[in-house]
């Protein structure tokens, strides 16, 4: 409690002190004002030039063309920030807003980091409508000359649009190799995966299911083709029998002619038989006209020979026959092995055929996969030309810009805001500070709000009689303060004059 009533009489006679000599706190104001005022006019200044981008849409709508290029706006800003602050793209900005690069090439390296720490970049966005919002940045850029600023931020920003260009048209173009490279792999999968197909149609050419009709077909005609050689092989095999009975019998010589021109006739009958049930393409058709040509060159050797000796000639005809007969079995049975042959060869291919089947459709399984991967991969490819195109033609998504930079009239740097109050502060510190530390530092009550604070009982109270002397050194305080006073504001005048 004693704590706090001896703060309240610090307050009350500081109050006091600074009421008498209220001089203090007008040149507090007055020179601290004078002081920042002058700060603001010799500390160095510092000029911030900005220029505006809006991310203008593509041209185009994309229901037509899709773009490609659909990396985050964000990140691909703060990507361009990297590459126009780059060396390349610094000696440029200081060709052209610095007059000429450096001699020094640590000076130089010094400018580069300069213009790097007070370049900056900021995204903003606003609301167009719900759901669709548009976005826009900005370039500043601060330096000691307002027009090398202006000049500086002007230089980035074309360096911005141009580097945003190329780059949109070489992620596009990049999108259009990659899909291309893919195109490629799986074309030259297609191609391999087409001569497979193709190699194996070929070695299976009778055996897949297309030819399962055909092969059953053929089986059936082969199967009567079978019974009929069948049959001739019995009927030559009989004729071989009678004739070598004949021979081993010993014919008369007037009943010789006979059987040559009966078996004439029953192989004719055996051709008409044959012709009427196939055609004359049929191989036992064939077979048997060769079979009749045979007998009648036979008959004709044999004739000849007929004049000069008939039972010579009888035993000729029979062991010509005989043998004619004895080719003709061979010749039936070599063509009876043939079909047997085809028969077996036909119900391998039937069998075959399911199994045939079901590789093929395994292959084409895989050709039909890779050939949708592929018609993807064309129309992908044709949409990234497009994308590509709208790119090079730059109707695609570009920075519009808003306004120019121009050269800043006021100066970022130093701030009001901040010198000013500094400088009062600093005014008060000086002038009203050493009363406040006085009082401090050797407490002393004078002052009758001071002396009704303490917390003691009060026996008498004696009123101020005020003396000659007094009312002397209060007219000199009151002339010392207005005095003062005069002179704070005509330091303050002074240095907003010398300021301009």
């Amino acid at each position: 409690m004693e704590d706090d009533s001896g703060r309240v009489i610090v307050l009350f006679e500081i109050l006091d002190r600074v009421r008498e000599s209220w001089w203090t706190v007008v040149a507090a104001v007055c020179l601290g004002l004078a002081g920042g005022k002058l700060a603001m006019d010799r500390l160095p200044k510092v000029y911030e030039a900005s220029t505006k981008f809006f991310v203008a849409p593509q041209q185009i709508p994309e229901e037509f063309v899709q773009s490609t290029v659909t990396e985050d706006l964000t990140l691909r800003i703060a990507a361009l920030r990297e590459a126009v602050l780059s060396r390349p793209y610094l000696e440029r900005v200081i060709e052209i807003a610095f007059g000429g690069q450096p001699a020094d090439e640590e000076a130089r390296e010094r400018l580069m980091n300069a213009i790097r720490a007070n370049f900056r970049v900021e995204v903003n966005s606003f609301s167009i409508s719900r759901g669709n919002s548009a976005v826009y940045f900005e370039l500043t850029f601060r330096d000691s000359d307002p027009e090398r600023a202006a000049k500086v931020v002007n230089t980035l920003a074309d360096m911005y649009v141009e580097e945003n260009s190329r780059f949109r048209t070489r992620r596009a173009r990049e999108t259009t190799e990659t899909l291309e490279a893919l195109a490629a792999q799986v074309a030259e999968q297609l191609r391999a995966k087409e001569r497979e197909i193709a190699e194996f149609k070929a070695k299976h050419l009778y055996d897949s299911a297309s030819q399962l009709e055909a092969n059953l077909r053929m089986l059936e005609a082969r199967q009567r083709d079978l019974t009929d050689t069948r049959q001739a092989i019995a009927a030559a095999e009989d004729r071989l029998r009678l004739l070598e009975q004949q021979k081993a019998a010993g014919v008369p010589g007037d009943v010789a002619e006979n059987p040559q021109l009966a078996r004439l006739a029953q192989l004719q009958h055996e051709l008409d038989e044959l012709r009427a049930k196939y055609l004359d393409s049929h191989p036992a058709v064939k077979a048997k006209q060769r079979q009749i040509e045979e007998f009648m060159e036979a008959m004709s050797s044999a004739g000849e020979g007929a004049r000069t000796d008939p039972k010579r000639s009888l035993s000729a005809n029979l062991d010509a026959q005989i043998e004619m007969q004895r080719r003709e079995i061979a010749r039936l049975r070599e063509e009876e092995r043939r079909i047997r042959n085809d028969i077996a060869e036909y119900r391998r291919r039937i069998e075959a055929s399911p199994h045939t089947e079901q590789q093929l459709a395994e292959l084409m399984k895989g050709y039909d996969v890779l050939q949708a991967q592929y018609r993807d991969y064309q129309a992908k490819i044709q949409a990234a030309r497009g994308s590509e195109m709208v790119e090079l033609s730059r109707k695609g998504e570009q920075f519009e810009r808003i306004e120019r930079a121009v050269p800043p009239t006021i100066p970022v740097q130093p701030r009001r805001l901040v010198v000013f109050p500094v400088a009062l502060i600093a005014g008060f510190a000086l002038f009203v500070g050493p009363i406040v530390v006085s009082q401090l530092w050797r407490p002393v009550v004078r002052s009758q709000a001071g002396l009704e604070t303490i917390p003691l009982r009060r026996l008498a109270s004696i009123p101020r009689i005020p003396t000659r002397e007094a009312r002397r050194r209060r007219l000199w305080r009151a002339l010392a303060n207005v005095a003062l006073s005069a002179l704070s504001a005509a330091a303050l005048a002074s240095a907003i004059a010398l300021a301009g």
